[in-house]
């Protein structure tokens, strides 16, 4: 209607005070039409009668209306400061006036009687009052605002409250102030080394948390400068998928110098043991932190590498940068910890292999050193180093000639220059390394490729090594290899001479071809 308009109109802009009282009686009127253009021009009108008047009939405000105020926040404070003292129904409208325009400037009137109210309603009303504030301020810090207004002595003043919990025992204010805080404020670390019972307090509230915010910020923990004991025993035993989630993302997929010596100091934290099972669930980033994590927190190699060679399986190239970082950590074992891997791996049994944890390991260790990425295969390499050729002669003389065998197959998977060694290695001046090469001429099955060396030892070497020359010709299947053995069966007497004829015996059992001339043994000369 034209005339109720022209009437609302004149009310905004008459310079008679009077026109808040007709404003003021529209809001209590009922009329939802009226209601709303009394707001409209009690907000044109900009003075303090009409700032009071809105205070007062804040709770009668719409939410849209309420909103409509935001802007105007730095006018209307003034008026709902004034109205946040007394009983608890004339504090409680002011305090969610507070919430919904966020009066930071505000806030040592808001903690005090969140602190020490007249009321347990004021009292609670207060401090919800401070948290969304904190919430809000908070957000805007971590999401990378820079300076964000009245928040560093939001934070100063809740860092105070904090340090009198005993005094008011408002928990939700100790949880504001973290709410409000990055590592980054220094009012919290300060707290965090306080030792009168702050820190306890502090980190009892993040242990607890449900809150995102609260969880993101405990997390984030691990990229401190200087984590500290009580904040290191937070991190570690929080169970939960949302935390974890969280403190994978901190941990990241290129952690920081501070991320890794606190990787170091935690050790594996529960959320990253559950983890661990299943890995194969968590996305490629959170995959490639969790190797990061067992990588400087594990004391297991064999759950470090298995974690990053099922990665890499799954992920590919995102998990490269982690899976060197587990594979250069990894200190090379000795070969015996992996001869029962070994023995399934030599079957050449895909399904065998795969129920065997740490045969599928070595398994995959072995295929990673054809790997499309060479830092990859130089780095498993290194890790396998131990099962190298010049690594196992010097142990062959202590197992069995079953364990020699079986390594001996995984040996040559492993170092493609094992026979070249071994070769070389026939020639030592030292007795005991020729020794130990002719095992490995057994175990690598090489009798025949290296028969041209075994022809130097049974000619010119020293009696043992002929010896174990004799010995190891057995199970050759050539015939240089046999007419070495003929030739030395006619040597003198001697333990050589022995061996010669027991393997000649040997090879005449087995299934290995004979020359045609040779019908009989006693046609040998072995008598």
């Amino acid at each position: 209607m034209p005339g109720l308009s022209l009437t609302y109109e004149f009310l905004a802009e008459t310079a008679n005070a009077a026109a808040v009282d007709v404003l003021a009686s529209a809001l209590c009127s009922g009329d939802p039409d009226a209601h709303r253009r009394a707001v409209d021009a009690l907000l044109r009108r900009r003075c303090e009668r009409s700032g009071r008047c809105l205070a007062l009939h804040w709770p009668s405000l719409t939410s849209e209306q309420q909103e409509r105020l935001v802007p105007h926040a730095k006018w209307f404070r003034t008026f709902i400061a004034e109205r946040l003292s007394g009983d608890a129904d004339v504090v409680l409208p002011a305090l969610r006036a507070c919430k919904t325009l966020q009066l930071v400037d505000l806030t040592d009137t808001i903690a005090r009687l969140a602190e020490n109210g007249k009321s347990h309603a004021i009292r609670h009303a207060a401090a919800d009052t401070i948290r969304s504030i904190a919430q809000q301020l908070g957000d805007a810090a971590r999401s990378g605002q820079v300076n964000v207004l009245g928040r560093s002595a939001f934070v100063t003043r809740l860092a105070a409250s904090a340090r009198r919990f005993s005094m008011h025992r408002n928990h939700t204010m100790v949880e504001a102030f973290l709410l409000a805080s990055t590592w980054s404020d220094s009012e919290l670390r300060r707290c965090m080394k306080d030792d009168s019972g702050i820190a306890e307090l502090l980190t009892d509230c993040l242990v607890k948390a449900t809150d995102r915010s609260l969880i993101d910020l405990l997390a984030a923990g691990v990229r401190r400068r200087d984590l500290g004991d009580v904040l290191a025993g937070a991190i570690q035993d929080r169970t939960d998928e949302t935390f974890q989630s969280s403190f994978l993302t901190c941990v990241g997929t290129d952690p920081t110098p501070n991320t890794i010596s606190n990787l170091k100091q935690l050790g594996i934290p529960r959320c990253c043991r559950q983890a661990f099972s299943e890995s194969d669930q968590l996305s490629d980033s959170h995959q490639a932190a969790l190797i990061y994590v067992w990588s400087y927190g594990s004391g297991d190699w064999e759950d470090t590498l298995t974690l990053a060679c099922d990665a890499l399986q799954h992920c590919g190239e995102s998990v490269i940068p982690a899976v060197l970082t587990a594979l250069k950590r990894t200190e090379p074992q000795a070969a015996e910890s992996w001869l029962e891997a070994a023995k399934h791996v030599s079957s050449d049994d895909p399904a065998q292999i795969q129920q065997h944890r740490k045969a599928r390991l070595l398994m995959n260790l072995i295929e990673m050193l054809d790997h499309p990425d060479q830092r990859i295969g130089e780095a498993a390499r290194e890790v396998l180093r131990p099962l190298h050729a010049a690594a196992m002669l010097p142990v062959m003389n202590t197992l069995g000639q079953r364990s020699r065998r079986i390594l001996g197959r995984v040996v040559m998977m492993v170092d493609n220059q094992a026979i070249q060694h071994v070769s070389d290695s026939l020639r030592h001046p030292v007795l005991q390394n020729r020794l130990d090469a002719l095992l490995a001429v057994d175990a690598f099955a090489a009798i025949d490729l290296l028969s041209e060396s075994m022809k130097h030892i049974v000619r010119n070497d020293h009696q043992e090594a002929r010896r174990v020359a004799a010995e190891v010709m057995a199970d050759g299947t050539g015939e240089a290899t046999l007419n070495l053995l003929i030739e030395m069966a006619d040597l003198p007497e001697s333990s050589a001479r022995d061996a010669a004829r027991r393997s000649l015996e040997k090879r005449k059992e087995s299934d290995t071809e004979f020359p045609a001339n040779v019908s009989d043994l006693s046609e040998l000369n072995l008598n």
